[in-house]
């Protein structure tokens, strides 16, 4: 059997969340920390031009992907629990 994937195709880097709701919280802390860190002058989340994730992490990912900063995710989550 031969592989019929094409090898010209450039490689791509990406970030995986997964699920569970405690877990979206966690996410969201390591993404406020990943946003301050620089790797060859290029913030380093900016490197994964990828985000995909399953239940709270799909969330997590396309929160991010349409520009909501991390820690929004953070404040969101400890004013729902103060007004609790």
């Amino acid at each position: 059997m031969t592989n019929t994937a094409d090898s010209s195709r450039s490689e791509r880097a990406a970030i995986v969340f997964s699920a569970g709701g405690i877990k979206f919280a966690v996410h969201a802390g390591v993404m406020v920390e990943m946003e301050k860190w620089k790797s060859g002058g290029q913030f380093w989340l900016e490197r994964f031009p990828v985000l995909v994730g399953t239940s709270a992490g799909a969330l997590s990912a396309a929160l991010y992907a349409c520009g909501t900063r991390p820690v929004t995710f953070v404040y969101s989550q400890t004013c729902s629990a103060i007004d609790r």
